[in-house]
């Protein structure tokens, strides 16, 4: 019992340690000196979530969203294992975007991330590309501007799973990810526009390819390959 509560302990020290540094990294000097009161309320609002636990509060992030949703993500297909939770989660987004809500999904740039994108857009959200992305170690949702759900991998790379997550509920540490994530979306390159790029140098590449062919080999719906054809007409 008391190697548990040693254990759950380190968690915290650990969480709040973390949620410093990501604050430390993303402030500018003129935001310095918000630091101490983010770091001071940040004792009292995270909590340390497992894999499952995880995905759960995503869901629940994305259900309870009343206004938007921002998140960086790896854009890595699911594995079989998670199918079931990722079929959940396009539900979740198809959801929300049915409620009229804004949802940015953020990816690295990657052919491979290309068939989850396509879920995505289908499902109701906008999905944008950017080459200078990392989601090596951290990855990231921001709901509403307050609630704040953070992935971490087991161990550090882009096609990691994410294995442990930590919700935060703080205005102060939302801002700041918003404000990092405007940064990127702003100079970040849409889902139909990268998969019109991608199409054109397969089709460079291999000039007979069917759009069928294309579809399978990028793992995304023959109706995306039609309206970028359609809007290259």
């Amino acid at each position: 019992m008391q190697e548990q509560v040693i254990a759950v302990s380190l968690l915290v020290v650990e969480s709040i340690l973390l949620i410093a540094t990501i604050i430390l990294l993303l402030l500018t000097k003129r935001e310095w000196k918000m630091r101490e009161k983010a770091l001071k309320s940040l004792q009292d609002t995270i909590r340390v979530l497992t894999r499952q636990q995880y995905f759960s509060t995503v869901m629940e992030a994305l259900r309870s969203a009343k206004k938007e949703v921002k998140a960086i993500v790896t854009g890595t297909y699911p594995r079989d294992e998670d199918q079931m939770v990722f079929d959940e989660l396009l539900k979740c987004i198809k959801e929300a975007s049915l409620k009229g809500f804004k949802l940015q999904y953020l990816m690295p740039k990657g052919k491979d991330k290309l068939a989850v994108g396509s879920k995505f857009v289908n499902s109701g959200a906008e999905v944008r590309y950017h080459d200078g992305l990392i989601v090596y170690d951290l990855r990231y949702m921001v709901v509403d501007g307050e609630l704040i759900v953070l992935g971490l991998p087991e161990r550090v790379g882009e096609v990691e799973p994410t294995r442990v997550g930590h919700l935060v509920r703080s205005e102060t540490l939302a801002n700041l990810l918003i404000s990092h994530f405007d940064r990127y979306w702003e100079t970040s390159i849409e889902y139909r526009e990268y998969l019109r790029r991608a199409v054109d140098e397969i089709r460079k590449a291999e000039p007979g390819a069917s759009r069928q062919l294309i579809a399978a080999y990028l793992r995304v719906n023959e109706e995306d390959l039609e309206q970028v054809e359609e809007s290259q007409k």
